[in-house]
């Protein structure tokens, strides 16, 4: 059995929206508010859920996008044929408008329309992605004895396909244990969440020999990681946190 990287996975959700948009442009008026309805992952990629959102904020990020000037002409012909620039009825009345109005042939158009189109779907799963975006919560107690209690919240809506969270432990000599961790898990119609049944401890740090636990959390899109001190740390340790891709790596360190 081949598992599927997390590029892979990434794509799916890429090649989810591209198919929506195509589906928009096809459409009769092409895409509104109300038509938001009809393409699930748009919808909670760009609005949480809720259509009208969706819908306006996907106007709003491609006027941002247009108000640039740097080579936007392939998102504009894509928000033409989508009938966010024109009142065509069809795509292809929408097509002709832009091609009117800019001078160019139905061929240009249309691969101009393709090309923006692939943007969009780009645009939407990544950078015009708001509150939909998995989030690990970490909260750290340290013990009277140095060492600090973790536990972790994990929630990722519905429609992104993300794998278990894996804590790993990292000594000074940089070797690496797995934890166990057992989580429970509570499905809502929006979301998916995940907590640890117990939480689990990192053991106290050492003069020149500090701990790290790394978090990793694979999936179709970067999570968002936010760190919790939960209670005061004692004045000679330092706790910091570092965050790349689908990782976050605590460290643990004695100043003296």
């Amino acid at each position: 059995m081949v598992e599927k990287s997390e590029d892979d996975a990434g794509e799916v959700v890429v090649t989810s929206v591209h198919d929506e948009l195509l589906a928009a442009r096809r459409s009769r008026h092409g895409l509104s508010a109300i038509s938001m309805a009809n393409y699930p992952t748009m919808r909670r990629l760009l609005g949480d859920g809720d259509p009208l959102i969706a819908f306006q904020r996907l106007q709003h990020r491609i006027l941002e996008s247009l108000d640039t000037g740097d080579d936007v002409r392939a998102i504009e012909a894509a928000a033409y044929s989508l009938g966010l620039g024109s009142a065509g009825e069809t795509h292809l009345d929408r097509l002709a408008d832009f091609g009117t109005e800019y001078g160019y042939e139905v061929r240009q158009v249309r691969r101009y329309s393709d090309l923006g189109i692939q943007q969009l779907s780009r645009l939407i799963t990544s950078n015009w992605i708001v509150h939909s975006v998995p989030t690990l919560e970490v909260f750290a107690t340290q013990q009277t004895n140095a060492s600090f209690l973790i536990t972790f919240k994990a929630t990722r809506p519905n429609l992104i396909d993300m794998s278990a969270v894996e804590p790993v432990e990292i000594d000074h000599a940089g070797n690496r244990a797995q934890v166990d961790a057992e989580l429970l898990e509570k499905t809502s119609q929006a979301d998916v969440v995940q907590i640890l049944k117990e939480p689990f401890v990192l053991a106290a740090a050492q003069p020149r020999k500090p701990r790290h636990l790394r978090f990793e959390w694979r999936g179709e899109i970067w999570p968002r990681f936010v760190m919790n001190v939960v209670g005061p740390i004692l004045p000679e340790y330092v706790l910091t946190s570092q965050t790349l891709g689908n990782a976050m790596q605590l460290s643990v360190e004695v100043t003296t």
